[in-house]
C-alpha cells in the first residue's frame, strides 16, 4: 500500500491509499481537516484512467480525524486515479482540487491488442492450477522474446 496526500484549502488534506500492489485492486479515499467545521454535501468525484464517476456528495463532519469517502475498485491494469473535490464554498477545504496518482500495479502488464479495427488495452492471463493470474506479455523481436511494453 502506498499513501498519497495533497493539501486543499487552508486546512484540508486529500488522501488516496493505493492498494493495487497486491491482490486487492482498490483505492481507499479519505479527506481530513484540522478545522472542526462541518461541510454538508461536500461535492466530490473520482476518475480512473480519465473516466469520471460523476459528482457525488459527502457529509463532512466536525472532527479533525480523517473521514473515509469510499473504497473504489480500480481493477488490474488501471494506470491513473484522480480524487476530485469540487468547490466547497469554504476556505477550510477550498476546491476545486485534484489529487492524481499513478497506480502501483506491481506485476501487471498491459498490452495493446487489435479487436476489429480498434486497438484496446488488455491484460494477459494464464491459468495456474485452476487459478487465473495476470501474466507478463512477451513478443518476438527478431529471434528474441522481449517483454511487451
Amino acid at each position: 500500500m502506498i499513501e498519497y496526500t495533497l493539501a486543499t484549502g487552508d486546512t484540508g488534506l486529500l488522501i488516496v491509499q493505493d492498494n493495487t500492489d497486491g491482490p486487492d485492486k482498490t483505492v481507499d479515499l479519505y479527506i481530513q481537516s484540522t478545522s472542526t467545521k462541518a461541510i454538508p454535501e461536500l461535492p466530490w468525484s473520482y476518475s480512473i484512467d480519465g473516466v469520471s464517476s460523476g459528482l457525488r456528495q459527502f457529509n463532512f463532519t466536525d472532527t479533525v480525524l480523517r473521514q473515509h469517502l469510499g473504497l473504489i475498485y480500480v481493477g488490474p491494469g488501471a494506470e491513473s486515479f484522480t480524487l476530485h473535490i469540487d468547490n466547497t464554498a469554504t476556505t477550510q477545504l477550498g476546491g476545486p482540487t485534484d489529487l492524481t496518482v499513478t497506480l502501483n500495479q506491481a506485476g501487471v502488464s498491459v498490452v495493446n491488442i487489435k479487436v476489429g479495427d480498434v486497438w484496446k488495452k488488455a491484460i494477459p492471463y494464464v491459468n495456474v492450477d485452476g487459478v487465473w493470474k495476470p501474466a507478463a506479455a512477451y513478443v518476438m523481436s527478431g529471434s528474441t522474446w522481449v517483454k511487451a511494453s
